[in-house]
């Protein structure tokens, strides 16, 4: 897919790979290693994806450490380090088929990076270990909780990836 998303800024597009997901009438498992649901683009993503590209006319980014949850085919984070002229974007999810998809999706918008550091990688919201080794300015996600259950560890994973007043 290509997306413009910033009607003012016609000429920034990202491109992303979608991947065929396993189970597609019911995509949802309490089994986070055999999840497939990143490998898809969901609406949310690309409504999200336009709002961080419409902040970004305001700045809201620039010069912002950003990391995004649950990144999936990394739409939002994407939208953020081309419109947004972040330093750094993280863009995580979990399982490594998502991972493969996500890294081949940031290598495939390089060009339009800028000076913004972009990276992938994966974050197990319930293990502190893998939280990334500074903590980040600015975290973002798209449709992230779907079930009761992922909210505490999505509380844990805020507190411990976001720095004070970010």
């Amino acid at each position: 897919h290509v997306f413009s998303l910033n009607p003012t800024q016609t000429r920034k597009t990202i491109k992303i790979r979608e991947v065929a997901m396993q189970s597609p009438d019911a995509p949802f498992t309490t089994k986070t290693h055999s999840d497939t649901t990143g490998l898809a683009v969901w609406s949310a993503s690309v409504v999200f994806g336009r709002w961080i590209a419409k902040l970004s006319n305001d700045g809201m980014f620039v010069g912002e450490s950003v990391m995004e949850l649950g990144g999936g085919c990394g739409v939002p984070g994407i939208s953020a380090a081309v419109y947004g002229e972040p330093k750094e974007v993280y863009i995580t999810d979990l399982t490594a088929s998502t991972l493969s998809n996500l890294d081949h999706n940031v290598s495939l918008n390089a060009v339009n990076y800028g000076g913004t550091v972009v990276t992938s990688g994966r974050v197990d919201w319930s293990d502190t270990s893998t939280y990334p080794q500074s903590k980040v300015d600015v975290a973002i996600g798209a449709d992230l909780v779907y079930t009761d259950e992922i909210v505490p560890l999505l509380k844990k994973v805020l507190s411990g990836s976001v720095r004070s007043g970010g």
